[in-house]
């Protein structure tokens, strides 16, 4: 690894960061969002599984709610779950 380091050309960056989620644990979150999906009702509203994803990262960070653009309601605005460090998506 370092040999590639030191061949790198110049403008080239190194970053050393925890891995993201692996396609095993994505598999594992879509299968349990499908399992919330079918057994759960919120607050009277059957959400997808989609829903249930972006639901469940809201809780985990902070995410600033804003109106929608025709002022019917609101979205929900913060972390993509796709830039989640393995921890944080274990989590």
């Amino acid at each position: 690894m370092l040999d590639a380091v030191a061949e790198c050309q110049e403008g080239f960056e190194v970053v050393i960061q925890e891995p993201v989620r692996n396609l095993s644990q994505n598999a594992k979150l879509w299968a349990m969002l499908a399992e919330v999906e079918e057994q759960l009702i919120w607050h009277g509203y059957k959400l997808t599984a989609y829903e249930w994803k972006d639901f469940f990262t809201a809780s985990l960070f902070e995410y600033k709610i804003v109106p929608n653009m025709d002022s019917s309601g609101f979205i929900g605005l913060g972390k993509s779950s796709s830039k989640l460090r393995k921890k944080e998506f274990s989590d």
